[in-house]
């Protein structure tokens, strides 16, 4: 798997957390964040977890992607 670092929180310094990277091998983004309770998340399957990104970094993550179309 490699990963391009799309965007990341402007808060985390020198650090890439939160942030969002596209898989350049596959077809899916890959988040890293603060980890969320899976007890209050609906529908988690095995093997899967959830983050918490702000909505900013995904939305420039997004603009990103769709730019380098």
């Amino acid at each position: 798997m490699r990963l391009q670092l799309l965007a990341k929180d402007i808060q985390s310094g020198e650090k890439n957390c939160p942030g969002v990277s596209d898989d350049l091998d596959g077809d899916e983004f890959v988040l890293v964040g603060p980890t969320v309770d899976l007890s209050l998340v609906d529908n988690v399957l095995p093997g899967e977890g959830a983050v918490r990104i702000k909505r900013e970094v995904v939305i420039e993550a997004v603009q990103k992607y769709l730019a380098a179309r």
